[in-house]
């Protein structure tokens, strides 16, 4: 499927999507709602939890900087 991104009023989405043919409107909807219904996929507790600790996030910003101060010894 090919990507696009805009940022358009509503309105003007709807006064778009009004003038599709009724088939096209429907082939349109049918492939969103498959592609959100595949967005919502469930995963086991066990794959989840293998993700644990992949990568770090939070954590204090201070230490961080400092570290990062350290390191490039400014």
């Amino acid at each position: 499927m090919n990507e696009i991104t805009l940022n358009i009023p509503k309105k003007m989405l709807f006064d778009i999507l009004h003038k599709l043919p009724e088939h096209e409107l429907e082939e349109l909807l049918n492939e969103f709602k498959n592609e959100n219904e595949q967005s919502k996929q469930t995963k086991s507790i066990e794959i989840l939890e293998s993700l644990n600790g992949i990568i770090s996030v939070g954590g204090d910003a201070v230490i961080d900087t400092e570290q990062l101060y350290d390191e490039n010894n400014y």
